[in-house]
């Protein structure tokens, strides 16, 4: 039997309601869980697309070769670093030897820590060694909070260094 009149209406437009609101959750839920998007380039190399609002803060990519893996850039912080060394891990099991900052802002370094862990060499021109703790610390304004100060004293430097080119 339909049912029809006030009632049905009342019904219909609860449900579209929590239809709507569920789905507007679910958008919500997965743009907060995915901060990233992996897209295979070519053979070997991929790169690691951020998503608008994402905590990656920036791309990624990485290069997998005969004896182990080269990170180009390695987002803002260390969580979407880790989320990137275990997409690394889902396609190779080969160390991860070097990380690649290509410049020194900390969208792009904020991550060297969870890599430089794995053991990966840390490869940057000179001047990002030394850019990083200062330059970095400018983003934050004249004053910035103790919180954003530690953050930027605790990036990793790069291991080895390059004024122009690399033998």
């Amino acid at each position: 039997m339909l049912v029809f009149g006030p009632m049905k209406r009342k019904t219909r437009k609860t449900t579209l309601i929590l239809v709507l609101l569920v789905s507007f959750s679910l958008s919500a839920y997965c743009a907060d869980t995915q901060d990233f998007t992996i897209k295979k380039i070519g053979d070997g190399v991929y790169a690691a697309i951020s998503g608008d609002g994402s905590k990656a803060g920036s791309n990624a990519s990485f290069i997998v070769g005969a004896n182990g893996v080269a990170v180009v850039d390695t987002f803002i912080a260390a969580d979407p670093a880790k989320e990137l060394l275990a997409e690394i891990r889902k396609i190779t099991n080969l160390p991860v030897r070097y990380v690649i900052d290509t410049h020194y802002h900390l969208d792009h370094t904020g991550g060297n820590a969870v890599f430089a862990e794995a053991g990966a060499t840390i490869l940057a021109h000179r001047n990002v060694r030394g850019w990083l703790r200062t330059e970095n610390l400018k983003f934050f304004g004249a004053n910035p909070k103790p919180e954003d100060k530690a953050r930027v004293d605790a990036l990793v430097l790069p291991d080895l260094v390059y004024s122009q080119d690399i033998d």
